[in-house]
């Protein structure tokens, strides 16, 4: 049975946290960036795919419930810029993420552990902010450009 990060940096914090004060705010970092990915997730899952897969459904625009697929995805890009801020200072607190001199095999794993994370949400936001959402807001202009030419 293995623990999560989340799981186990409280318990991992309260081992070492002694020598490595740094861990409290870590933590507390941590956890609210989590809290954020969980709610970034569930819209991500329950407004904006759907609605972009609506529209190629459908091939219409500007019946969505937000109005604009412009408004999640500013929300989206909102919650980006929160995560990389986070992230940036979760390398702080890390020293980029560099075992400390008396820091153990488990201090090693959670570090590339947090290095892992921060990889998959730059990769997920590059994606995102730089592929999906831009295709999207296209999609969407040209739906309503198309549907303006029907009137």
């Amino acid at each position: 049975h293995t623990l999560s990060l989340h799981d186990a940096l409280p318990i991992f914090r309260n081992a070492h946290e002694g020598h490595h004060p740094e861990l409290a705010e870590l933590a507390q970092v941590f956890g609210a960036l989590r809290a954020e990915i969980e709610g970034h997730l569930g819209k991500e899952e329950q407004v904006l795919f759907p609605l972009i897969q609506e529209m190629e459904a459908t091939r219409q625009a500007g019946t969505a419930h937000c109005g604009s697929v412009g408004n999640p995805i500013r929300v989206m890009e909102h919650e980006h810029d929160n995560a990389g801020i986070a992230l940036g200072r979760i390398r702080k607190l890390t020293n980029d993420y560099t075992v400390p001199a008396d820091g153990c095999a488990t201090f090693a794993a959670l570090l590339d552990g947090l290095a892992a994370i921060e990889r998959d949400l730059h990769e997920h936001i590059h994606k995102e902010n730089n592929i999906l959402h831009p295709r999207a807001a296209r999609l969407e202009a040209d739906l309503l450009a198309a549907a303006r030419g029907k009137a």
